[in-house]
């Protein structure tokens, strides 16, 4: 998730700028890239403030692309296990929008569900 989202802040704030990055999910996927991120936080407080604070982050660039820049086309590479679901330039504003209306929120009941454990 903090991978994720850092990803999609870092393509906006490349468009804003001028160049034209891609994104790929793959590295949020790699287990020693997830285990680096997690060995960062110090607990799973941290962790979820280190959401919480990439979260805002990714919502702060979010909220200042303007509709020409939400409407630049991103190549796009998404993975889910061996499945690929996305290969195609995707629009910045739709692949923010992705991250709102999918990705947040499953990846806060995980978080959710830690809580309970």
């Amino acid at each position: 998730m903090l991978s994720v989202d850092a990803g999609i802040a870092a393509v906006a704030l490349g468009v804003v700028s001028g160049a034209r990055p891609g994104f790929d999910n793959r590295i949020g996927l790699d287990a020693a890239n997830l285990a680096r991120i997690v060995a960062l936080q110090a607990d799973r407080a941290g962790l979820v403030e280190a959401v919480r604070r990439q979260g805002a982050v990714l919502c702060d660039v979010a909220g200042r692309l303007s509709d020409e820049d939400a409407a630049v086309l991103v190549p796009t590479l998404l993975v889910s296990g061996a499945s690929v679901l996305v290969d195609d330039p995707v629009r910045l504003g739709d692949l923010v929008a992705g991250l709102a209306a999918d990705h947040l929120p499953r990846h806060a009941e995980q978080l959710l569900d830690l809580r309970n454990r």
